[in-house]
């Protein structure tokens, strides 16, 4: 009998998650980026490089990676000498937390610093996330 109640709680576990990633891609596709797209753009641009201006979003892409989902972000913004760049990178969550953020690519000579890196991926965990998940309440 207790074999049959570990699987009954892993199938349950398993279709929560696949709910939970469900919504999360519907909802990040159809209305959090759109509402979010100016501050997401802005916060990227000026987290990795203060410098920046003009930064908007250019596309985001939303894949599920196993138990989590993969958010890929680029983000257009313009440098002090008024040249145009590009910074695309990874946002890494799941049902439970905001995992990563990772650095994909970018088009400027000056690539961002380890500790902005480290800000952008504090300000997914504590204001991208949290405002996702009210989203799907």
């Amino acid at each position: 009998m207790k074999p049959l109640i570990i699987l009954t709680v892993l199938l349950f576990t398993l279709a929560a998650r696949a709910d939970w990633n469900d919504r999360a891609t519907q909802c990040l596709k159809n209305g959090w980026f759109e509402t979010n797209k100016i501050a997401v753009a802005v916060v990227v641009a000026k987290k990795l490089h203060p410098t920046s201006a003009r930064a908007h979003l250019k596309s985001f892409e939303v894949k599920a990676s196993g138990k989590n989902l993969l958010v890929e972000i680029t983000v257009g913004w313009e440098g002090f000498s008024r040249a145009e760049y590009e910074s695309k990178i990874a946002w890494t969550l799941n049902e439970n937390e905001s995992v990563s953020v990772e650095m994909i690519s970018e088009t400027s000579a000056v690539h961002a610093a380890k500790p902005n890196l480290a800000s952008l991926e504090k300000w997914f965990r504590i204001e991208a996330y949290p405002s996702l998940c009210t989203s799907l309440k």
